[in-house]
């Protein structure tokens, strides 16, 4: 007979798998309700949109364990009164469903085997292949950061374009249809630096480059004007897939890993894939 786990031994647990984690500074928390409340059925997504909130409603989730932000650029804080008209709808859900989320990011980024960069490295079929960790200049923090998210790829000699319809083939199954590249399609990939997340900031373009990659695979949420036209001008090929994608063997991941953990929970999935649609 199994005893009944609280939304509190949930995080508990997450807590014990991130032993390098710093618990005072990180994403990783409660972000809603109770953690004292009882859980029954426990649904897991990447990001808590309003679709996620409708559907923890319908099904009568107890919790919703999700990676990324609850209220977007708030990130996980409440919106006061100038910010509560943007987030109406959520707040309404939130209240309808008496739900208690719990973030796990900073963690599942990067735990070993089971984490979001361990999984796209699987999915993308490249852990086959030799790979490192860059070298870093102990002294430069933001450089030491990166490299706990990035791993150097060194692939057999390949185009750009036969690299992305590589990655195309792995991802399809969420919903991509294309992928994005910048670069000459007949470029010649030896070295492909891999990151978890990579939101595609000046300093992830720059830190690539520096580190001798011939491509980095970047998320959608780079800035075109100025990373992307600027790694145009280096002659850094850049691949871009959407965040949530990049993440999506992770998740997956996840949920393998709580229904083990917590048997005496229902848990469920629910996709969210690519948010991109396009016209051609």
């Amino acid at each position: 007979m199994y005893s009944m786990i609280t939304v509190a031994d949930i995080y508990d647990r997450i807590k014990s798998l991130g032993t390098w984690i710093d618990w005072n500074n990180t994403t990783d928390r409660i972000t809603w309700g109770d953690p004292e409340k009882k859980i029954s059925k426990m649904l897991i997504a990447w990001m808590p949109t309003n679709d996620v909130l409708r559907h923890c409603l319908e099904w009568e989730a107890d919790a919703l364990l999700t990676h990324e932000a609850l209220f977007n650029w708030l990130v996980d804080k409440a919106p006061d009164k100038n910010d509560e008209k943007y987030f109406t709808e959520k707040l309404k859900l939130l209240n309808q469903s008496n739900i208690s989320i719990v973030r796990c990011h900073d963690m599942w980024d990067i735990i070993p085997r089971h984490g979001v960069h361990d999984t796209w490295v699987k999915g993308l079929g490249f852990d086959e292949y030799p790979s490192h960790s860059p070298k870093v200049d102990e002294n430069n923090l933001t450089e030491k950061a990166m490299a706990r998210y990035t791993e150097i790829i060194e692939l057999p000699s390949m185009f750009l374009n036969e690299l992305c319809g590589h990655i195309l083939e792995k991802v399809r199954r969420f919903g991509v249809r294309e992928i994005q590249y910048i670069g000459d399609e007949d470029a010649v990939i030896d070295r492909l630096l891999l990151a978890t997340g990579a939101i595609g900031t000046r300093e992830q373009f720059t830190f690539t480059w520096e580190k001798g990659a011939d491509a980095g695979i970047f998320t959608d949420e780079l800035n075109y004007w100025s990373s992307v036209y600027w790694a145009k001008d280096v002659g850094l090929n850049c691949i871009i897939v959407p965040h949530s994608v990049s993440e999506a063997f992770g998740m997956e991941s996840m949920v393998k890993y709580f229904e083990k953990e917590f048997p005496q929970i229902e848990i469920k999935y629910y996709p969210q894939g690519t948010p991109h649609h396009s016209v051609s």
